[in-house]
Order: structure tokens, then C-alpha cells, then sequence
């Protein structure tokens, strides 16, 4: 659960970081965000390792596999979400030169905390 959190931490600073350069133009973040990527997927391919580790050594039963699973589904989720921030960050960098009305970047801004506070209730419910 520990790497579940790590890895939820990780996605939620890509999330923020793609917003605020895709509001801001700023390609160095947007580049940022784009190297963390492989970060999450690392986190992720772990956390399917020791699952998988867990599954064949211990055999778990019940609450534990129920556990073990939704491990898996929630970081394979998190994993997607980070490769949307990495998208989103890859279009930021694509429309760089791009004038956008300032209505468009509140609009990116609230939405941005919309999204924050919902990732942000999921992932304490689930730690």
C-alpha cells in the first residue's frame, strides 16, 4: 500500500505540474513532466512484481487477495493517469507559440482543482 501511495503522491505532482505549464506556457515544465513518466511506470511494474511475488509465494486468501487486486487495478490506473499528464504536457510543448484567451486558463485552472480534490478523496479512501 505504501508504493500505491507513493505512486498516487507521484501522479498528483504530474497532474498539477501539466496544468500549470499547459496554463503558463512553460515547456521546461512540460519537459519535466514528460521525464518524471517513466518514474510512475517503473513504480508500477513493481508494484505488479510484488503482487505477482505475493500471489505464487503466499497463496493469500479472502481480504488479502481483495487487497492485492485492487492494488493492482488502482496503480494500472495510475499509471494511465500519468501518461495523460505526459500527453497533455507533449501537447503544451506542441502549442507553445499558441496565444489562448485568458477565459481558456481559468477555465484550465478550475478545472485543474476539480480534479485535485477528486484524486485527492480517491486516493485517501483507498490508503
Amino acid at each position: 500500500m505504501r508504493m500505491v501511495a507513493e505512486m498516487g503522491g507521484l501522479v498528483e505532482q504530474q497532474i498539477a505540474h501539466a496544468f500549470d505549464a499547459l496554463a503558463h506556457k512553460n515547456a521546461a515544465l512540460a519537459y519535466q513532466v514528460i521525464n518524471r513518466d517513466s518514474a510512475i511506470d517503473a513504480l508500477q511494474a513493481e508494484i505488479e512484481d510484488k503482487a505477482i511475488n505475493i500471489i505464487a509465494q503466499r497463496q493469500p486468501l479472502a481480504i488479502d487477495l481483495r487487497e492485492i487486486i485492487s492494488a493492482l487495478h488502482i496503480s494500472n490506473d495510475l499509471e494511465r493517469i500519468g501518461d495523460l499528464a505526459k500527453n497533455i504536457s507533449k501537447r503544451t510543448i506542441a502549442i507553445e507559440d499558441a496565444t489562448m484567451p485568458t477565459s481558456l486558463i481559468s477555465g484550465f485552472e478550475h478545472m485543474t482543482h476539480m480534479v485535485m480534490g477528486q484524486f485527492k478523496t480517491a486516493l485517501d479512501s483507498y490508503v
